[in-house]
């Protein structure tokens, strides 16, 4: 399952829980996180080790963030669309859709390091975001904290496992510092 969609505000990717400070639509807002979908699941009758929870190894990201409403760019007014956001290095600018998608190991290696762009992590949803409030840009993704915590939900659930869109975007030249982790909490020593 992969709860990965943005709604009118500014928001995380795959949060494991909903932030009560979320300012969507209820049907947005209660549902677009891991925990709510995977209850779904399971009052519909889907055994649990048929529940796989999805992750992504990449970003999505918003442009024109308007720093006068939402904290720290989260949950702020921007361009709206999920196809409008500032340009990835996985995004096709020819084609004029772009969705903020930067792999993992960019997000790491370039955006994390920048100066312009400050880290937070949202302690009810559980996820990073990086804002740049002079470039006016928010991304969402997953980091080493959210996906070791991701794990842990997942093991504690008993669900089936965990999904990864898209593998490439993990850092290899480094250890696959992801895909390690889940490696690590989902199947060493079973």
């Amino acid at each position: 399952m992969i709860t990965m969609g943005p709604g009118e505000y500014t928001n995380h990717q795959s949060a494991v829980y909903k932030n009560p400070d979320d300012p969507n639509p209820p049907d947005i807002a209660d549902n677009f996180n891991i925990d709510a979908t995977a209850a779904k699941f399971e009052q519909l009758g889907v055994p649990k080790e048929k529940i796989i929870i999805g992750t992504p190894y990449y970003s999505r990201g918003w442009m024109g963030v308007d720093d006068k409403t939402g904290t720290n760019g989260m949950f702020a007014k921007a361009v709206p669309g999920p196809s409008k956001g500032p340009c990835g290095i996985w995004d096709d600018a020819s084609q004029g859709e772009c969705g903020g998608q930067n792999p993992f190991y960019y997000i790491k290696s370039n955006m994390e390091t920048n100066s312009s762009f400050v880290k937070y992590r949202d302690p009810a949803s559980k996820a990073p975001w990086l804002y740049s409030r002079s470039k006016k840009e928010m991304y969402t993704y997953e980091d080493e904290e959210s996906l070791a915590f991701k794990a842990d939900y997942i093991n504690s659930k008993g669900y089936g496992g965990a999904i990864i869109w898209e593998l490439s975007g993990d850092a290899p030249s480094k250890g696959s510092t992801l895909t390690t982790i889940l490696y690590n909490k989902l199947l060493a020593g079973k």
